[in-house]
């Protein structure tokens, strides 16, 4: 994996498009791979969370995945509402 230059012009889908392939390629939890990738590429964990914040995609992917792991209490859904959003962050 390459190393980040924040000062080249990195968008922040680009950013969170790096993230989503580190955490694949390493086999790792999304939630774990933030704050992996944040060490490796000493950027704040916190400058992460602000693009995660707004980007809606892949904050869906962090609470699902926080959802699954009890980390965050689980909404009550409707069964075929909650496969048809599982899909797509499947597909995300």
């Amino acid at each position: 994996m390459k190393k980040i230059d924040l000062n080249q012009n990195f968008t922040h889908q680009n950013l969170l498009n790096e993230i989503s392939e580190y955490c694949y390629m390493n086999d790792i939890e999304y939630i774990d791979g933030v704050v992996d990738w944040c060490e490796k590429n000493n950027v704040e964990v916190e400058y992460i969370a602000d693009i995660i914040k707004n980007n809606e995609n892949f904050k869906l992917k962090i609470q699902y995945e926080a959802e699954d792991l009890n980390i965050l209490k689980k909404p009550k859904r409707l069964p075929l509402w909650h496969l048809l959003t599982h899909l797509n962050y499947i597909f995300l």
